[in-house]
C-alpha cells in the first residue's frame, strides 16, 4: 500500500507512518523478550555455577551434616556471656562454668547464651540443660533466632520458672524418630488456632529421649517447631529415674510455648 495526496491537500505520508510506529513496537516488544531472556539464562547459569561449587559436604543440617556458610559475623555485641558447643566440648564442665558464673560469689550473672558451632553436637545441647538441673530445676532455656552465622542458639535463664501444663501429652523420642513428623505434632498443639480466638491446644508438650542421637533429633525438631509456631518456645530439661533395672536416667524436656 502507499501513500496518496488528494488534490488541494498537502500530502502526508500516514499509512507509512503507521506501518513504522507498528514495526517499532514489535520490535520493542521482541527486544524486550530477548534481553528477558538472556537474563534469566544468565541468572540460571550463574546460579548453577554457584551450585556446582558448594562441595558435596553442604547437606542439610537436619540430616546430621554441617553447613558451609560464609564467615558472617554478628551485626550487634552479645548481650550476655556466651558458651559455645562443639564436638570436643564437655558438656559437664560447661554447666559447671555456667553455674560458677551465676553463683552470686562471681557476680550473679543470671542469664548467659549458648551457641552449637558444629551440628554434629547438636545432641549435646539438652543434656547440658540437664546438668544443670541435676540437683535442683532452676534454669530455663529458650530458642533464640539464628544470627547472620547461621548458627544455633539458646539463652539459659535462672530462676525464670514456667507455668506448664499439668499433664502435657508425651511423646518418647528414640534415634530413629523422624525429626519433620515430631516437629509437626508439637507445632499442631502449641500454634495459636484462630478458631480457638488465638488460643493453642496446649500450651506444653513433654519429650522423653533415649540416647544421645534421640536428643539430636529433639533438638533440631524443637527449634523447627519455634519457626513454625512463631512463638516463643522455652525448655525445662532435666534426667528422670525410671525405676527399672536399667541405673541409666531418662533424658526428659518440657517444651512450651511462653
Amino acid at each position: 500500500m502507499t501513500a496518496t495526496r488528494r488534490p488541494g491537500r498537502p500530502w502526508r505520508p500516514r499509512v507509512l507512518l503507521g506501518w513504522a510506529v507498528a514495526v517499532t513496537a514489535v520490535m520493542a516488544a521482541m527486544a524486550a523478550v530477548t534481553a528477558g531472556s538472556n537474563c534469566f539464562v544468565a541468572s540460571r547459569v550463574t546460579q548453577e555455577r554457584q551450585e556446582r561449587s558448594i562441595p558435596p559436604a553442604a547437606a542439610k543440617e537436619s540430616e546430621g551434616e554441617e553447613m558451609i556458610f560464609i564467615s558472617r559475623s554478628p551485626l550487634v555485641p552479645n548481650l550476655f556471656p556466651s558458651f559455645n558447643v562443639t564436638t570436643e566440648s564437655d558438656v559437664q564442665n560447661i554447666a559447671g562454668a555456667m553455674q560458677a558464673l551465676a553463683d552470686e560469689g562471681s557476680g550473679g550473672c543470671r542469664i548467659v547464651d549458648v551457641k552449637l558451632l558444629k551440628a554434629a553436637a547438636r545432641s549435646k545441647l539438652l543434656y547440658l540443660l540437664a546438668y544443670l538441673n541435676k540437683q535442683d530445676i532452676r534454669t530455663t532455656a529458650q530458642v533464640l533466632p539464628r544470627q547472620r552465622d547461621a548458627r544455633m542458639r539458646l539463652r539459659v535463664v535462672w530462676d525464670y520458672p514456667v507455668k506448664e501444663d499439668p499433664d502435657p501429652e508425651v511423646f518418647r523420642v528414640g534415634a530413629g524418630t523422624n525429626g519433620t513428623a515430631l516437629s509437626a505434632a508439637m507445632s499442631y498443639r502449641l500454634r495459636s488456632v484462630t478458631s480457638m480466638h488465638g488460643s493453642s491446644r496446649a500450651n506444653t508438650v513433654r519429650l522423653e529421649l533415649f540416647g544421645s542421637k534421640a536428643s539430636d533429633v529433639a533438638m533440631a525438631a524443637v527449634e523447627r517447631t519455634q519457626c513454625d509456631t512463631s512463638r516463643e518456645i522455652s525448655l525445662v530439661v532435666h534426667f528422670e529415674e525410671t525405676g527399672s533395672t536399667d541405673d541409666r536416667p531418662v533424658l526428659v524436656a518440657g517444651i512450651s510455648a511462653t
